[in-house]
């Protein structure tokens, strides 16, 4: 998986994601979450999200790798870690004042499904703290290998904030972070030497040639955001509960 590779590690310290801690550190500061909130970091690979905010919140981290939960403990002793998928999280309703997901939506095959999922374990007006790849012009033109990881199921912003409204999730920040992404490609390349020699680290040449030839012709963006889970249900007009 792209995610895994020496190469992205190299390029990203570790971290796996544009932005870096420092992204981490503005949505939590956006969020005004309280010392001591209960935090589920979805997708919390190595941990490195879950160690910045172990020391003011009761965190929580789940990751389908036991590899990735292995280091994820080692750098956050005190969290509670659980292997399990994003789209069946074994989670009690209305548990969470807060959920952060960082590059977990474009892994899935299912985001609507992880989207619902998220909504049903945060209690009413608990926040939602999201980043992730988006795609600026609606699809790729041309099919990307399966190993190309978050960029397979990269969809356009608007079509996640729809499905967030769609949950009566209300949307209280917004905003991109391409040049996080841009800056992050430029470290790729003066590590790797160019983008098609990073895709070569763990692709064919052949493979890699098809991604790059993608990413060209439809460069993907990077955004953050914030969503609140409404207290009351539009829909329904009643109290979740």
């Amino acid at each position: 998986m792209l995610y895994r590779t020496p190469a992205l590690e190299q390029g990203t310290g570790g971290m796996l994601r544009p932005g870096g801690l420092e992204l981490t550190s503005t949505l939590v500061a956006q969020s005004g979450l309280a010392p001591g909130a209960r935090l589920l970091d979805l997708g919390c690979g190595p941990g490195h999200s879950l160690a910045l905010l172990s020391d003011s919140f009761r965190v929580t981290g789940l990751d389908a790798s036991e590899a990735m939960l292995i280091q994820a403990g080692v750098r956050a002793a005190k969290a509670t870690l659980i292997q399990a998928r994003a789209e069946a999280l074994p989670l009690q309703d209305s548990s969470f004042d807060g959920v952060l997901a960082e590059c977990v939506l474009s892994l899935c095959a299912q985001p609507e499904t992880v989207l619902t999922g998220i909504h049903r374990i945060l209690r009413p007006g608990g926040c939602l703290l999201l980043s992730d790849l988006y795609l600026k012009n609606g699809t790729f033109s041309c099919a990307l290998p399966k190993e190309a990881g978050c960029l397979l199921h990269a969809a356009p912003l608007e079509a996640t904030i729809a499905a967030l409204t769609h949950l009566d999730f209300e949307i209280l920040y917004c905003q991109d972070q391409s040049r996080a992404l841009m800056q992050l490609a430029g470290q790729l390349i003066f590590d790797q030497g160019s983008l098609e020699a990073f895709w070569q680290t763990f692709l064919d040449d052949s493979s890699a040639r098809q991604a790059c030839s993608a990413v060209r012709s439809t460069p993907p963006g990077y955004f953050a955001l914030l969503a609140r889970k409404q207290a009351i249900c539009k829909r329904g007009n009643t109290h979740d509960r």
